[in-house]
């Protein structure tokens, strides 16, 4: 938790790249309690740099994830940013 929270910090000010911020959630995002949580960061992070592919990919391996793993509300939340996903993504075509 407090990885996330401080990778969270730091996004959030700026404080390193997202590219260096992704990498270490990395190792959360592979495993654990907080995979689905790590994950939608990586999302938000890879949709900051524009980067709606790979942010969609994140999304889709929270969907993937087993049902007692994903936080209540997090899958709501996951088809609002699905869709605005989606539709950045048709607006670079």
């Amino acid at each position: 938790m407090a990885r996330l929270l401080a990778v969270g910090t730091k996004a959030e000010n700026d404080l390193d790249t997202p590219a260096a911020l992704i990498a270490e959630l990395e190792p959360l995002a592979e495993e654990g309690t907080y995979r689905a949580s790590a994950l939608e960061l990586q999302a938000f992070l890879y949709a900051a740099e524009k980067d709606y592919t790979q942010a969609m990919a994140k999304i889709d391996a929270i969907d993937a994830l087993p049902a007692n793993s994903i936080p209540v509300g997090m899958q709501g939340r996951m088809e609002v940013l699905r869709q605005y996903y989606q539709t950045r993504m048709n607006e670079k075509g």
